[in-house]
């Protein structure tokens, strides 16, 4: 838990989402796990690791699950690159 003391709380979240992701993909349920690894992935791009595993666990719908992953991932990400998303100015560049 040193993440936390060093102020990267993201990093434990990461971490337990790409072991949701397999745990998922053991107990068969390849949505929940795509979805699960999407959100890693989304929250930190080095969690595209656990996608090997993920797929070699796996016994069937690889494929969906990946797709779900893929699809969440860019959701996350296409979402906060709107205009008007929190975060962005909806105003122009600063300055002359």
């Amino acid at each position: 838990m040193r993440a936390l003391e060093i102020g990267h709380p993201e990093e434990v979240l990461e971490g337990v989402l790409c072991v949701a992701a397999l745990l998922a993909a053991g107990a068969n349920r390849a949505p929940l796990a795509g979805v699960f690894l999407g959100l890693a992935i989304a929250n930190k791009p080095w969690a595209v690791l656990a996608a090997a595993p993920m797929v070699i666990v796996l016994p069937e719908r690889r494929l969906l699950a990946l797709s779900l992953s893929a699809l969440v991932t860019i959701s996350r990400d296409g979402a906060s690159s709107w205009p008007c998303s929190p975060g962005r100015s909806t105003r122009g560049p600063a300055g002359p």
